[in-house]
């Protein structure tokens, strides 16, 4: 293994360097480089005394990959770059976690690629990612641009959810800002719309719709297609794989390299396209359609449209890493030269996201993000899939270092498998001073039956007022931050009067408190105890929702059926929804929110027995599996609030009483291999 430390000189001798540069021939140089920045590039480069010499004799240099479109995940640092792609634009994430990722490839000691991000989307109602900011309005999405636009972006993004009014602005709002708006085209939207919009690029062939409502476009449809988004300046990341993809039957070899969520959603997408593989028919159709892509994806090419290879990872069976080429290689399939494909995941890509003097190049002042492959990419694209090293940020890692970054991956996740089987210890929420406890439980959330997080609440009595309380955790192995929630909200009457949320997440605390204070309520917002900033609203909300059980209980308790105003998230701003809950004749309530549907039935004594909810592209089950009444009737709901079974009374199926008035035992897992 070979790392050489930064503040030194490294010299990097003897391949055959791709500059990338216009009109530049790939030549025998010396890459000087000094703290992660290339200093000086040709064939008479003097090294000065002392440079740490690395010997590339026989193998050529090109520039760090750049994949256009995927979502990052900090657990897959390590395919990223052992594939060599050193840039990755996100196309939506948790704002915390991408901005910090973002800020720790400054430190020399990460192995995770360089990040160009939106945080989190513009989306409708519901959205098709929890990372999402809803709007429903011109003057919301312009309301909410503004606040996100307080973070370090690098872009604004949007999905396909967005109503297009809404769209508009926020597109308007980004050019405004100086920043370039990306996403897919809106339901509803056609590609006249979407070139008249301003959108400066666009994700996915959706937009390129034949006439007749059919599989395949005519060559007259192409040529016009590539017209109008020539005419538009329209740039196109156009992820072919994401369609191709529904014809192979997915590696499993991959499933090594991810933790147990991915793989639990990955085999549950594959299982359901099974169902449909099997007809002839739909295969033949479904080939027709990919031809017709790589139609006309390469007559885009050959007009000069700007187009960005995105592998969409990690999607089902979209490898993070290896993805990238996977789409290279489709794109070759549609007849592009290996050469181009070369250009556009270097400095076409780059230009497109307008970082060309940064990457996507080899030249003096750019970022020495670099890779090493045995053979010439420009003869054989599929050279690029298999690094014989990699210089990170001014860092040189050999194959081997590589190997060994994806061994320590495999590795990881094995234990992370193990781990799922290890109890999650948490506190029992706090509760305010002289609080009469009514009811406790311990809950389970699972996903594509995965246990993904444990919540203990607490429901209790001060006055008249009700108090619920809850802590939630995510299983150790997961590939989650190491977060905790613990929220405790006042309900009085049937309003909220005060809340105090805590986020603790990789070693930060966001602090959230709302208190009633006469027609309006207050809301102050701190991180690691300093005060970011304070708010307030005119609406009465009735409960705070983060993804806990307390909702449903809350309902179930306090209202019932009926429109109810709720505090919720979005990243860490607030924002209120009007929910409307309806209640069925077997008392299941069934509840329209932001984030999708929810159907939850509460037990009796105010308990949930079960919910499920829909939370961007996942379904979220959730059931108590430990409870306890204090020797009293609990929360004692009316009649027809409490969930029946099948016409049985709730009680039947519900869990029993611990007899320990002591902690809740937490739960164990399943076993995953």
């Amino acid at each position: 293994m070979l790392e050489l430390l930064l503040l030194q000189v490294v010299a990097l001798e003897g391949a055959t360097v791709h500059t990338m540069e216009d009109g530049a021939v790939p030549a025998p140089a010396v890459v000087l480089i000094e703290d992660g920045e290339i200093t000086a590039v040709g064939p008479d480069v003097v090294v000065p005394e002392g440079a740490t010499r690395v010997d590339l004799s026989g193998r050529h240099l090109v520039p760090g990959l750049i994949d256009g479109m995927a979502n990052h995940d900090a657990q897959h640092d390590p395919l990223h770059t052992a594939s060599g792609v050193l840039l990755v634009r996100d196309a939506g994430n948790d704002l915390d976690l991408v901005t910090t990722a973002r800020a720790a490839t400054e430190q020399q000691a990460a192995v995770g690629p360089d990040l160009f991000v939106c945080g989190l989307v513009f989306d409708g109602q519901p959205p098709a990612t929890t990372n999402s900011v809803i709007v429903r309005t011109a003057e919301e999405a312009a309301a909410k641009l503004e606040s996100l636009l307080e973070w370090d972006l690098d872009y604004v993004g949007t999905h396909q959810g967005i109503p297009l009014e809404a769209w508009r602005a926020v597109i308007t709002g980004a050019h405004a800002a100086g920043l370039e708006a990306w996403g897919p085209a809106p339901r509803g939207a056609t590609l006249a719309d979407v070139a008249a919009s301003g959108l400066d690029g666009l994700f996915f062939l959706d937009a390129f719709a034949p006439a007749d409502g059919g599989t395949t476009l005519t060559d007259e449809e192409i040529a016009a297609y590539v017209e109008a988004v020539s005419n538009a300046g329209l740039e196109l990341t156009p992820m072919l794989r994401a369609y191709t993809r529904y014809l192979g039957e997915g590696d499993e070899s991959a499933l090594g390299l991810l933790s147990p969520t991915y793989e639990m959603q990955w085999r549950s997408e594959l299982a359901s396209r099974e169902r449909y593989a099997q007809d002839e028919a739909w295969r033949a159709d479904t080939r027709a359609r990919i031809d017709s892509q790589r139609r006309l994806v390469a007559a885009l090419h050959a007009a000069g449209v700007p187009l960005v290879p995105g592998s969409g990872a990690p999607h089902p069976w979209l490898v993070p890493g290896a993805g990238l080429h996977d789409e290279l290689a489709e794109w070759k399939a549609a007849g592009i030269a290996d050469a181009d494909l070369l250009r556009a995941a270097t400095i076409d890509a780059a230009r497109a996201l307008g970082v060309a003097e940064r990457y996507g190049r080899i030249a003096v002042g750019a970022r020495a993000n670099l890779v090493a492959v045995d053979g010439d990419p420009t003869e054989d694209v599929g050279r690029l899939r298999y690094p014989s090293g990699v210089c990170l940020r001014g860092r040189w890692h050999e194959g081997t270092q590589l190997a060994e970054w994806l061994q320590s991956v495999r590795e990881y996740q094995l234990d992370a498998r193990d781990a799922l089987d290890q109890p999650i210890v948490i506190d029992r929420p706090d509760l305010p001073e002289g609080a009469a406890p009514l009811l406790a439980g311990t809950a389970e959330t699972r996903v594509f039956g995965l246990r993904t997080a444990v919540e203990r609440y607490i429901v209790a009595r001060v006055e008249d007022d009700y108090v619920y309380a809850m802590r939630r955790r995510a299983p150790r192995g997961l590939g989650m931050p190491d977060a905790e929630t613990h929220l405790t909200q006042t309900i009085s009457g049937d309003q909220l009067s005060r809340f105090e949320l805590t986020v603790t997440s990789g070693g930060t605390i966001y602090r959230v408190e709302g208190v009633r204070i006469g027609g309006q309520f207050r809301l102050e917002r701190r991180v690691d105890g300093a005060q970011v900033d304070t708010t307030s609203t005119t609406r009465r909300p009735m409960f705070v929702d983060v993804g806990s059980v307390l909702p449903s209980m809350i309902l179930a308790k306090h209202r019932g059926a009926g429109p109810v105003s709720v505090l919720y998230f979005e990243g860490m701003d607030p924002a209120v929804a009007e929910w409307n809950a309806q209640l069925r004749e077997n008392g299941l309530f069934v509840v329209g929110t932001p984030t999708g549907g929810m159907v939850a039935g509460v037990a009796k004594d105010g308990s949930l027995q079960k919910a499920q909810r829909q939370r961007g592209n996942d379904v979220e089950r959730v059931e108590t599996v430990e409870r306890k009444t204090y020797g009293g009737p609990g929360l004692s709901l009316p009649d027809e609030r409490v969930f029946r079974a099948e016409g049985e009374a709730a009680e039947a199926s519900a869990p029993a009483d611990p007899a320990s008035e002591g902690p809740d035992p937490a739960p164990k897992g399943p076993r995953v291999r």
